[in-house]
């Protein structure tokens, strides 16, 4: 008996939007059917619209179901990148998610002791943000101006072009750069303001896919990590392992024998 091969059914959806609405897909399915030399449907239009933002949603909604569990997903994530070096985009997202937390929270600057980050933390965030930063997907960021701010750059009397994309590429560089200086002084230096905000947006807005994050990442690993792990424990008040796990790499447990007397000493 033979079969007739089915193709797969699509589910069907309707949608209801205002005129306003409409007569935007209405223009855009003009857009798009001289693009491609083809009449479309408003139909098949929205479904395009949809389709050409699919890896952006999906990254968005990993990165949600992820938070859901946080402790349990930076656990699966640091043993992922031990095991293979490679993360999804939406699971740099999560460990960017939890950097911005243990830069920019609860932290301690000079002349305060211990400084929390510490100045090589920063000097590694800040070459990492601009490692990011230089790989963005388009020239003209649309978060020029808040990445300047959010390195004290609106304390200084340079402003940013609102029409010169490449004038503010270069303010923001010249930003970078003035703040790694600070911070290479060896006595009273400063700390480069909102760091972590810089590096989370840089690595979630800019376009850039996770492999090439990987690349990009993967040297300053261990300072991410250890500023992750700061980071949910400001959040959550809890280690990222549960409790009851090891790491092979970790110390190791040490047996503390009980307390003991003899004589008029006792030792515990």
């Amino acid at each position: 008996m033979s079969r007739v091969k089915t193709h797969p059914r699509y589910q069907v959806i309707s949608v209801r939007m205002n005129q306003e609405r409409l007569a935007l897909l209405r223009r855009y399915q003009q857009t798009l059917a001289d693009q491609l030399g083809r009449p479309l449907s408003v139909a098949e239009t929205a479904f395009l619209v949809i389709d050409a933002r699919a890896i952006g949603m999906d990254r968005t909604a990993s990165r949600h179901e992820l938070l859901q569990t946080p402790t349990a997903s930076l656990d699966r994530i640091r043993q992922r990148w031990a095991s293979h070096h490679t993360l999804a985009a939406a699971e740099w997202d999560v460990v960017a998610e939890y950097v911005h937390i243990g830069t920019d929270a609860e932290r301690q600057e000079p002349p305060t002791q211990p400084v929390v980050p510490s100045k090589q933390s920063y000097l590694t965030l800040l070459d990492t943000f601009e490692l990011v930063y230089e790989h963005r997907a388009e020239l003209a960021s649309p978060h020029a101006w808040t990445y300047f701010s959010n390195l004290r750059g609106d304390a200084t009397a340079v402003r940013l072009s609102d029409d010169d994309a490449d004038q503010r590429h270069q303010v923001v560089l010249h930003q970078i750069a003035h703040r790694r200086d600070l911070l290479r002084c060896a006595e009273a230096w400063e700390a480069p303001g909102n760091l972590g905000w810089c590096l989370r947006t840089a690595m979630r807005e800019e376009g850039i896919d996770s492999t090439t994050l990987d690349h990009l990442l993967g040297p300053s690993w261990p300072t991410l990590w250890g500023l992750a792990a700061r980071g949910h424990w400001i959040r959550h008040r809890q280690p990222v392992r549960a409790a009851g796990t090891t790491d092979e790499h970790g110390p190791c447990p040490v047996n503390v024998p009980q307390t003991f007397t003899a004589g008029d000493l006792t030792v515990s």
